[in-house]
């Protein structure tokens, strides 16, 4: 766990590489570990597939965000919408856990599929955000019609 935690220890401020890099991190070496692997596929007569999205794993989650640089309230994330970012980290790295059939994803090319994918995810609260304030500028003030003259 302590590994996992000081791998994210450096500097990122930018909140879209802050997830991309650690869900790279996540999926280059949990897609490696066989129990982890065992875990996520393989269960007994009447046995529940294990929750990446309990309470402890988003705990987990949020606390791997918080420790980046990134400031995420000018990102646009309250505290309930890291809950909301990490339990979609969460869904996204189960996926890549349990399907691992398809040719991995090595280098750079988890990078550039994530944040081809994820990265919007990250940016839509700005986004938004900014989209709402041109649409308010943007919105044509109602007139009153005109009387034509008789």
């Amino acid at each position: 766990m302590t590994r996992i935690l000081d791998a994210v220890d450096e500097i990122i401020a930018d909140a879209v590489t802050a997830v991309i890099e650690g869900l790279v991190f996540a999926i280059e070496n949990l897609t490696k570990d066989e129990r982890i692997g065992f875990m996520m596929t393989s269960r007994s007569r009447g046995e529940v597939t294990p929750s990446l999205t309990s309470d402890t794993a988003l705990s987990f989650s949020r606390s791997m965000l918080h420790r980046y640089e990134v400031d995420w309230e000018a990102n646009g994330f309250d505290d309930e919408a890291l809950v909301e970012l990490s339990e979609f980290c969460l869904r996204v790295l189960y996926l890549f856990l349990i399907d691992t059939a398809k040719a991995p994803r090595h280098g750079d090319n988890p990078r550039t599929y994530l944040a081809r994918w994820v990265g919007p995810a990250v940016i839509y609260p700005r986004f938004a955000d900014a989209m709402g304030a041109i649409t308010k500028v943007a919105s044509p003030s109602p007139r009153s019609r005109r009387r034509s003259a008789s």
